[in-house]
């Protein structure tokens, strides 16, 4: 049985009621839970002679084979399995007092785990994905990020409710077209995707837009990259450092802006104090938010992504890889504040920023203001030569 089970995934059903390895008959087992449900490893079956650890690696080595089989399509032997197979073809209960046993184990462990990897490198591209999360939902494409804000600035600006999916992924195309994200491959651009949550009666669509990575081919990866548990996590970080991306992205513009108008109205209409103190206003907060970027892009990403990066080059079978990548999102949202115990300090984050906006609105109201009165002023003074040079100047007006 254990041979059976070591090197080819198979558990014969009258092993059941004594292998220490169990099947469970769950209906309609879902694509994400293959790898965590199906099977269970029963510690008080487990022989005195092998230990907890061995036998989780007796475990893991079976997972792994049926993984092949069932999600990426290994239907072929694999040479490696059956040459350790073979080896031990002649051995009995008596090679339990040299070890041997438990040095087949580890070998079937090793082999077997070790192709399952190779498999989801190369012929799944699981690095390759990592890195395009880590650029897209993670905002590590610099250039991509910013043409995007760009061109969904006047999109998002508008009620949540309002906007239209099809729209944004148009605008998403041509922010692909126009930065360096073009040159990525078709299968990552492929799962590239918007989603919009419900929105509220006062939220914009600046507060319902994300980016969204997909694994809805049913997959080895969405084994990885649950929908439940990953993918939610991902979610939350985007929005957390979209808001943080946002609100840069509009202090940069009402500098701008800012600029513009101090020359057109500071002089003309004595505002001079109140542009200088707007000035001070905004570069306290754009000091704010870069310091807000830099912690985010190198003490949280930068630090936890090379440390995920060591982590899954030790990783020796699927479950630690999960584990490492799992651990990484844990590590990004508790640094984003994300955590039940940091919510206090999300919400203080979250009313900052919501406060950024509102002054950024004041202000553009502020500037059509002034266009107003620059215009009543000017138009007075067309009546006031006109008056003059026929003698009837309205002295009220």
């Amino acid at each position: 049985v254990l041979d059976k089970w070591l090197y080819e995934g198979d558990l014969p059903t009258k092993a059941n009621s004594q292998f220490f390895i169990k099947e469970n008959s769950i209906s309609h087992l879902s694509n994400e839970d293959l790898w965590e449900k199906k099977y269970d490893l029963l510690r008080d079956q487990v022989p005195s002679f092998i230990s907890d650890e061995l036998a989780l690696k007796v475990m893991v080595t079976g997972k792994s084979i049926n993984f092949l089989k069932e999600k990426c399509q290994e239907q072929t032997a694999i040479l490696d399995i059956v040459d350790i197979l073979k080896k031990a073809e002649d051995e009995t209960f008596d090679s339990l007092i040299d070890g041997r046993v438990e040095n087949r184990i580890r070998e079937a462990y090793v082999v077997t785990c070790a192709h399952l990897l190779d498999v989801l490198k190369e012929r799944f591209h699981f690095n390759e994905h990592l890195k395009a999360m880590r650029r897209y939902l993670l905002l590590g494409q610099g250039d991509f990020i910013k043409m995007l804000m760009e061109l969904l600035y006047h999109d998002l600006e508008r009620d949540g409710r309002e906007i239209l999916k099809h729209n944004l992924m148009t605008l998403m195309g041509d922010a692909i077209r126009a930065t360096n994200a073009r040159f990525d491959e078709p299968y990552i651009l492929d799962r590239l995707d918007i989603t919009l949550m419900e929105a509220t009666e006062r939220e914009k669509g600046w507060d319902v837009f994300s980016l969204f990575y997909h694994f809805r081919d049913g997959g080895p990866l969405s084994c990885i990259f649950s929908q439940k548990k990953v993918m939610v996590s991902y979610l939350k970080i985007f929005n957390f450092i979209w808001r943080a991306q946002r609100t840069e992205f509009i202090l940069s513009k009402a500098w701008k802006d800012l600029q513009a108008y101090d020359r057109k109205f500071a002089r003309s209409l004595g505002l001079g104090e109140v542009f200088h103190m707007s000035h001070a206003l905004i570069s306290a907060m754009i000091h704010f938010t870069r310091q807000v970027h830099y912690y985010l892009s190198f003490e949280v990403l930068t630090c936890s992504w090379e440390e995920l990066q060591a982590r899954l080059q030790k990783a020796s079978d699927l479950d630690q890889l999960k584990e490492a990548h799992f651990d990484f999102l844990s590590s990004v949202s508790t640094y984003c504040f994300l955590s039940q115990d940091d919510k206090p300090l999300s919400l203080r984050y979250r009313g900052i920023s919501d406060e950024v906006v509102r002054y950024i609105s004041v202000l553009d109201n502020f500037y059509k203001r002034c266009e107003d009165e620059k215009l009543r002023r000017h138009n007075f003074k067309l009546r006031a030569n006109i008056g003059d040079r026929s003698g009837e100047i309205d002295v009220a007006e």
